[in-house]
């Protein structure tokens, strides 16, 4: 089979009819958890929605009226062959975050970033430093 380009930049329509343009990919050893086409669509619909904002439909048009959640789920378009692949893909995606290598311009990777997290978090600091970080905490 050859893989198909799945972009969450396209609109949902495409979206939606490019995933159940391919086919389920669940062998006898693999139980099929959507058993239907409604399930995938809702699927789909909450992946999409998390990464272009949720929308409403309007006469004026389409409005956004939630922010995307994970915007990196549209960074890259997914490569897939089957709809499993789709699901595995978009789990691991968001599994990892955005700091891997399909968000669109990663400053360093997650390994590097999480230990320069660890290394300023492990840093001596007087009791004044404390108390002023989480009085700042809580006005924020």
């Amino acid at each position: 089979m050859r893989n198909i380009e799945i972009d969450f930049a396209e609109p949902f329509e495409k979206v939606l009819a490019t995933v159940l343009s391919l086919p389920s990919g669940c062998s006898n050893a693999v139980e099929n958890h959507l058993n239907s086409e409604a399930e995938i669509k809702e699927v789909i619909r909450g992946l999409y929605e998390g990464a272009n904002g949720q929308r409403v439909k309007t006469k004026m048009g389409s409005i956004v009226i939630a922010p995307p959640a994970c915007a990196f789920l549209k960074a890259k378009p997914f490569s897939v062959t089957t709809q499993t692949d789709m699901l595995i893909e978009a789990a691991t995606r968001l599994i990892a975050g955005p700091h891997r290598r399909w968000a669109a311009s990663p400053s360093r990777t997650h390994n590097e970033t999480l230990s320069s997290q660890l290394n300023n978090s492990l840093r001596p600091c007087a009791a004044s430093d404390y108390l002023i970080s989480n009085q700042t905490t809580a006005f924020i």
